[in-house]
């Protein structure tokens, strides 16, 4: 999941477990700092919740997002931060090879 490091609302789309999201923990894995969020409602479609929020994140970091219903634990995931409009994990990492895709089949 992409984080934008913004003053503005963010929306958050994520499939959890339940329905209900009452919390949402973002952990700085560099720091270790739990940034809390209280969720008083989202928008509740078929497949995902849909949470619009104001998150306080850092360019270049990573979090692990938790979101919780109670006490009970209803998803996780790992976030990055960055501010890039076409920000790829892949980019510049996948190298096409070149095949002549000659098959032998043997009867």
């Amino acid at each position: 999941m992409i984080l934008r490091e913004s003053t503005q609302s963010q929306t958050i789309r994520i499939t959890p477990r339940e329905d209900v999201i009452t919390s949402i923990t973002l952990t700085n894995e560099t720091t270790q700092d739990v940034l809390t969020y209280n969720i008083d409602e989202g928008f509740k479609n078929q497949f995902w919740v849909e949470i619009n929020l104001v998150i306080d994140t850092k360019e270049n970091n990573s979090y692990i997002l938790k979101a919780f219903n109670g006490n009970t634990e209803v998803f996780y995931t790992k976030c990055f931060c960055t501010n890039q409009t076409d920000y790829s994990i892949n980019k510049d990492i996948y190298v096409k090879r070149e095949s002549t895709n000659n098959f032998v089949i043997i009867e």
